[in-house]
C-alpha cells in the first residue's frame, strides 16, 4: 500500500514514529511550511522524503501528488482543509484525525462544544470529503467527559486517543480494510 503522510503537530510526529516502529515507509511526507518540528518529523521518518506545503497545495504539488499514484492519505492533525484536487488522488480517499465523536463536533473546537452543548465526545478517523468532517467514519473511539473536564483535559485526551485509534487499527488501514460509516 501506497501510503501519502500529511502530517502536522504532537499527534502527527506520534503518527510518523508509528510508521518507522512497524517498518512501514509513506510514499512522501507532507508537513506544514515552517513546522517547528520539521526536524523531528525528519529524524523519525529515516529514508522518507519530507516535503513542506503552503495552506494550500500548489498545482506543482498536486501534479506531484499524482505521480506518486498513492493509494491511501493519511491527514494526521492536518491544520487545513484539503481541496478535492487533492483528496481524490488516492484512489481509497484520505482518511483524516478528527478529534469529535462525528457526527457530533463537526469543524473547530469539538471539545468545546461537547462541554457547551453536553454532546457525545471521542475521537474519529474519518475520510475526506467536499464538506467540513462530513465524510464516511472508518474508526470512532466514545470519550466519557467528567464534571472535571475542561477544553484543555478534553483536547490532550482527544489527541492521545486518536493516536491510539490509529495504532489499534493500523494492520486494517495497511490492508485497506476501512469500514465507510454514514
Amino acid at each position: 500500500m501506497k501510503i501519502v503522510l500529511f502530517a502536522h503537530g504532537e499527534v502527527g510526529l506520534e503518527v510518523a514514529r508509528h510508521f518507522t516502529a512497524e517498518g512501514v515507509k509513506p510514499e512522501l511526507a507532507i508537513l506544514v511550511r515552517g513546522d517547528e518540528q520539521g526536524a523531528a518529523f525528519r529524524a523519525a521518518l529515516p529514508g522518507v522524503e519530507v516535503v513542506e506545503w503552503e495552506r494550500e497545495a500548489g498545482p506543482e504539488q498536486v501534479a506531484r501528488l499524482r505521480a506518486l499514484t498513492p493509494d491511501l492519505g493519511i491527514v494526521a492533525w492536518w491544520p487545513f482543509l484539503l481541496r478535492p484536487e487533492v483528496f481524490t488522488v488516492p484512489p481509497l480517499g484520505c482518511l483524516n484525525f478528527h478529534p469529535s465523536l462525528l457526527p457530533h463536533g463537526r469543524g473547530k473546537h469539538p471539545n468545546f462544544w461537547a462541554l457547551r452543548e453536553g454532546t457525545p465526545f471521542g475521537v474519529s478517523l474519518q475520510f475526506v470529503d467536499v464538506g467540513i468532517d462530513t465524510g464516511p467514519v472508518a474508526f470512532q473511539r466514545t470519550l466519557d467527559v467528567s464534571w472535571e473536564d475542561t477544553g484543555a483535559t478534553l483536547h490532550r485526551r482527544a489527541q492521545a486517543a486518536v493516536v491510539e485509534l490509529f495504532k489499534a487499527n493500523f494492520q486494517r488501514i495497511l490492508r485497506g480494510d476501512l469500514p465507510r460509516q454514514r
